[in-house]
């Protein structure tokens, strides 16, 4: 168990090691080790054999979809998961072909996303412990969702709103809970407060609200059943309850982002192209914080759409810092935070067992 842990760690120590030595050259030796970094994890993630808390709720999925016809997806939550889940199920790959289709769409943007940060391995030291791990590990659906949805915070930073919002809409196609991402995009497209901006906004509305009630169908109260409802210790739900366990802390250091990111910008215009989605990340976090005490699942489950907001601060406030001694006493300050989440969530969490032993298909076939 010691050795599995270890994996893990060593993963988190080798972006840790290279954050603090990091220097923007822009050379391309610099971004072919990038993505071939990125390209290991995508393989470490994608091709996992029994790692994760619903690999066996995964698992009745796929022998659900077998020997199915095909038009059965149609009829399905989360079509886009389902297609990948059909192919894998009645023509190759098994399990294996949706997870790496997730994995790819999960993995891919986390990359773009963080290269476009100043200190892109320092933004990947924040992802590593619970994103990557946990998130991408554990809720297959859900960081396909979250890889459209980096996307889509790119494209408000340039103000591509409606490529933000058919972003969403093909992350809603793996996960409902995307599609509370609308809220935020159709919010910046009506800014400056004009007529025109108006009219944008509202046929963004009408759009947003078309789309999520095509796609909901029964799933709205499925959600509200896991995500509202009571836990009971004999049942399904008490499983999504528990596992929230941690929500509140977790959410707590989206909340010091938030701080954090309003003193770097307090003189800067808030609602900026490039700020605007960053200030609506940060209201939404210090709202989802209370709401954890009331519906921690709930709470936790959206807070994983707010979790680009603590990558981009504090890569943000590396490039901040001009002194190298502040700038490396910063950098291993923020290693020492993480690595402690990873740490107790390893070793609190009674969700962990599921990510032990470390298993990978790979290690089958050589």
């Amino acid at each position: 168990m010691d050795l599995i842990v270890n994996l893990y760690t060593e993963i988190y120590l080798f972006v840790a090691i290279v954050a603090v030595i990091h220097i923007r050259t822009g050379l391309i030796y610099s971004k072919v080790f990038y993505y071939i970094y990125f390209s290991i994890v995508v393989i470490f993630v994608g091709l996992r054999v029994n790692v994760g808390s619903d690999w066996n709720s995964y698992i009745e999925i796929l022998n659900i979809a077998r020997n199915s016809p095909i038009s059965t997806v149609l009829y399905t939550r989360e079509i886009g998961y389902s297609v990948a889940n059909w192919i894998g199920a009645n023509q190759f790959g098994g399990i294996y072909f949706p997870n790496l289709v997730c994995a790819l769409l999960a993995v891919i943007p986390l990359a773009i996303f963080c290269d476009s940060r100043p200190n892109p391995w320092l933004s990947l030291v924040v992802a590593t412990p619970y994103l990557i791990i946990v998130v991408y590990m554990g809720y297959t659906r859900q960081s396909a969702a979250i890889g459209f949805c980096l996307l889509a915070i790119l494209s408000l930073e340039r103000e591509r709103f409606w490529s933000a919002i058919g972003l969403v809409m093909l992350g809603g196609l793996f996960h409902l809970t995307a599609a509370g991402f609308f809220l935020p995009i159709i919010a910046l497209s009506s800014l400056p407060i004009n007529r025109k901006n108006a009219l944008r906004a509202g046929l963004m509305t009408t759009v947003s609200v078309v789309y999520f009630v095509a796609i909901s169908r029964d799933r709205l109260s499925y959600l509200f059943g896991a995500y509202f409802s009571t836990p009971d210790v004999d049942g399904l739900q008490s499983v999504d309850a528990l596992q929230s366990a941690g929500a509140v802390p977790r959410l707590g250091l989206g909340v010091f982002a938030g701080l954090i990111f309003i003193w770097l910008t307090r003189k800067q215009p808030l609602l900026s192209p490039r700020n605007g989605i960053w200030v609506l990340s940060v209201v939404g976090s210090f709202a989802l914080l209370p709401s954890a005490l009331l519906t921690s699942t709930f709470a936790d489950r959206m807070g994983l759409y707010l979790i680009p907001l603590q990558l981009h601060v504090v890569s943000l406030a590396d490039a901040e810092l001009k002194s190298f001694v502040a700038q490396q006493a910063f950098r291993i300050a923020v290693i020492v935070l993480y690595g402690a989440m990873l740490t107790v969530w390893f070793t609190r969490s009674r969700f962990a067992e599921y990510w032990l032993p470390y298993d990978n298909l790979l290690f089958h076939l050589f």
